[in-house]
């Protein structure tokens, strides 16, 4: 009986790794998805840009979003970790994540900007505290597991910019809502297994 509680547990958190790999990459194939589908981003980047400095600064804001916003959610979700558990900080950083996709489905040119920011933080959160929670959660072959979350990346960034291709040829003009919507529901996904997991015996402990 322990042996398959630790088994079905062991799924979950390999299921809940996966949501959360394809998640990060997701984020950015949902902003370049933004930047391909916004007139003006495109203008920046094409070589008869007037060189404006609006356009230059929407294109600086759009791609230091999800970095800077990762910067700050890593060592406040950390914070969080160590004050309510390595499971509480994982849900907040998937809410976090599909709270940024919601709002990146808005239209508008700087509305990526609020959401590469908000799903950074999340997304920090993941990479400071999904490590812990996979090494203190997982006995055996837990080494191999973040690696593996990570490569899961360039997938996510595929699958968003398959989904938003296939939405704005189905439905024109609804691209940037397709590729926003995988994201939100892959953290949406790691949430609700994260919410089956045990806290850490690492975080009873300490």
């Amino acid at each position: 009986m322990t042996t398959a509680t630790r088994s079905a547990m062991r799924r979950r958190l390999v299921a809940h790794l996966a949501c959360v790999g394809a998640a990060a990459g997701a984020v950015w194939g949902a902003l370049g998805v933004s930047l391909a589908d916004d007139g003006a981003a495109r203008a920046a980047l094409s070589q008869e840009s007037d060189g404006s400095a609006g356009r230059i600064a929407l294109l600086v804001a759009l791609l230091s979003a999800i970095p800077l916003g990762s910067l700050l959610g890593a060592p406040v979700l950390d914070l969080v970790s160590h004050v309510a558990g390595r499971r509480s900080a994982v849900l907040a950083a998937g809410v976090l994540v599909a709270l940024g996709a919601a709002v990146g489905v808005a239209p508008g040119s700087w509305t990526a900007v609020p959401s590469g920011a908000v799903t950074g933080l999340g997304i920090g959160g993941y990479a400071i505290v999904v490590p812990k929670l996979a090494h203190e959660l997982s006995v055996r072959g837990h080494r191999r597991l973040v690696p593996r979350v990570r490569a899961l990346a360039p997938a996510g960034a595929g699958l968003t910019l398959v989904a938003g291709a296939c939405g704005g040829a189905i439905a024109p003009g609804q691209s940037r809502a397709c590729a926003w919507a995988v994201p939100a529901s892959l953290a949406l996904a790691g949430s609700a297994l994260a919410m089956g997991l045990p806290e850490t015996p690492h975080w009873y402990a300490a």
